[in-house]
């Protein structure tokens, strides 16, 4: 049973991660964002996410960048950054004259 879920999670992520597969449907980008179906088209309606529809087609595709572009746009800094960032604004503080 083990070998089997092993395979088929050895499949999805080699689907998900080829470079053939720059469009994703509705199902598959649910499962790369792990949002469930009601989640993305809510994110549809509040235009909070480009999508991409073909002429008279009902059927939504997302592009894979795009999906990255989002979910990087908004990095919070870890602990260390923000002390790394606290020393060198005390240390240039310091070193400046104030009047």
């Amino acid at each position: 049973m083990q070998t089997i879920l092993s395979a088929i999670e050895q499949l999805l992520d080699r689907k998900m991660n080829s470079g053939n597969d720059d469009f994703l449907d509705v199902q598959q980008t649910c499962f790369f964002l792990g949002i469930s179906k009601s989640t993305l088209y809510k994110m549809n309606f509040e235009k909070k996410l480009p999508y991409y529809r073909g002429n008279g087609s009902k059927k939504i595709y997302y592009k894979k960048s795009e999906l990255i572009a989002y979910i990087t746009q908004n990095r919070l800094k870890s602990k260390a950054e923000i002390e790394e960032e606290a020393r060198r604004f005390l240390k240039d503080r310091k070193g400046s004259s104030h009047v």
